[in-house]
């Protein structure tokens, strides 16, 4: 996944550029990720 967001982000943009926007994607991913393994964490005790 950072390699694939690295390369799409290096590929239009400048270097630095790139790597800001590559970083803000995989943060911004992390973030959503995090909030839907908040939200489902109820629905797995209940089943557990």
């Amino acid at each position: 996944i950072c390699d694939a967001a690295l390369a799409l982000a290096g590929s239009d943009a400048s270097e630095d550029g790139g790597m800001r926007a590559a970083r803000d994607a995989l943060v911004g991913a992390a973030i959503v990720i995090d909030a839907a393994r908040r939200a489902a964490e109820p629905a797995m005790e209940q089943a557990a």
